[in-house]
């Protein structure tokens, strides 16, 4: 599975902005 950086600011921002 890739990973893009959307993805990863998205993640991001649900997790907490500090995953």
């Amino acid at each position: 599975v890739t990973i893009m950086p959307k993805d990863i600011q998205l993640a991001r921002r649900i997790r907490g902005e500090r995953a």
